[in-house]
């Protein structure tokens, strides 16, 4: 029992710690209003500050609520497991999700605001690069690569994680871009975003 105790102590003094090293000032980043690059795609506008989460690894998001994007913040809309959730596109470069909690997404009319986003059950969504990726025809990632801009989307694909560590992408939109219709990366970052 007391050894039971002193871990949650030192948990509790290791989350005191890290609230005291970190303020507000330093928690707020620079969101990009610019989504020029995700056109035709459903946006919104955070209606109070957000935590972010940024890419682990291919289709992995990690967050220690350091991150904030500010009310007011542009955000891509997603719909997914009946919910809605969305993505940041920073200053400087890189995509972030709104960390929300997962078994109630982003609720309308109080997190965000948007005109697009009626009914998560009703909307075509597509598989998006929110970030540029590089393919490579070899689970390996090894021969020519394709690297493909953010905003290329993909209607009909297929995706899975391969070793944990590789996203496996099947898809006619990347045969055509690409010269191979099975890519593999190691660093896809992407949304299902609505389709408008």
């Amino acid at each position: 029992m007391l050894a039971i105790k002193r871990t949650h102590l030192a948990a509790f003094m290791a989350v005191l710690a890290l609230s005291a090293c970190s303020s507000d000032d330093d928690s707020s980043v620079e969101v990009s209003s610019d989504l020029s690059a995700f056109e035709g795609y459903c946006t919104g506008t955070l209606l109070k500050d957000q935590t972010l989460m940024t890419p682990m690894g291919p289709g992995g998001w990690q967050g220690n609520g350091s991150m904030v994007a500010p009310s007011g913040s542009k955000i891509l809309v997603e719909a997914s497991f009946d919910k809605w959730f969305g993505y940041v596109m920073l200053v400087g470069g890189g995509a972030a999700q709104v960390d929300e909690d997962f078994s109630a997404g982003l609720v309308l009319g109080t997190d965000f605001s948007s005109e697009c986003a009626t009914d998560p059950n009703a909307v075509e969504s597509d598989f998006v690069l929110l970030e540029s990726a590089t393919f490579f025809a070899s689970q390996e990632l090894s021969g020519e690569p394709c690297t493909l801009p953010a905003g290329a989307s993909f209607q009909g694909h297929s995706y899975s994680l391969q070793n944990g560590n590789i996203g496996k992408l099947t898809s006619s939109e990347l045969e055509g871009a690409c010269g191979f219709s099975t890519g593999y990366s190691n660093d896809i970052v992407f949304g299902d975003l609505v389709a408008l």
